[in-house]
């Protein structure tokens, strides 16, 4: 028996009885041998740091429920991250496709920046078509980083309030 911890032993044998029964149930959830492999890992990780404590539990429907929870967990996950893949891609063909949309927001965003005070919209360019650091542009016109960050933002919220709300108004008509 292992001086390092009193239950080595013990769990290497439940760790030999139920690896591959636990594999197999979880590949039958995910159907992808490595994420199946990777998951059974995990849960025996977690069930070491919390051996002591469980150990006298009925092992085996434990082990299967909690292979089952981080099965489903994985494949919740996997359809957040596609579903969040797919809206971006819908998105981005939305308005790479339609030019019509690209160049009336184009115009409309062109719009809000002549709007500005001559200040605030050069600010803005500097920062977002120049590439220049809000502390060069500080430096530039002898301001505070502040006060640049001042103008960004107050040309940020007009950006979002003339193109989210009136596309909120387009989409509810």
């Amino acid at each position: 028996m292992s001086t390092f911890y009193p239950y080595t032993d013990e769990f290497e044998a439940l760790f030999k009885k139920w690896y591959m029964p636990l594999f197999y149930k979880a590949l039958d959830w995910v159907e992808d041998e490595e994420v199946a492999k990777d998951l059974v890992s995990e849960l025996f990780a977690d069930l070491w740091k919390s051996y002591e404590r469980i150990r006298h539990y009925k092992i085996g429907p434990y082990l299967f429920t909690a292979i089952k929870n981080k099965s489903l967990n994985y494949l919740r996950h996997q359809k957040v991250e596609c579903d969040n893949r797919s809206a971006y891609i819908r998105m981005k063909e939305e308005i790479l496709g339609d030019s019509d949309l690209l160049e009336q927001r184009l115009r409309k965003i062109q719009e809000v920046i002549d709007s500005q005070t001559p200040l605030t919209r050069f600010v803005f360019e500097a920062c977002y078509y120049e590439d220049k650091t809000y502390q060069e542009v500080a430096d530039m016109l002898a301001v505070s980083v502040s006060a640049v960050h001042k103008h960004i933002s107050k040309m940020m919220a007009a950006l979002r309030t003339e193109l989210l709300v009136k596309e909120r108004k387009q989409g509810n008509d």
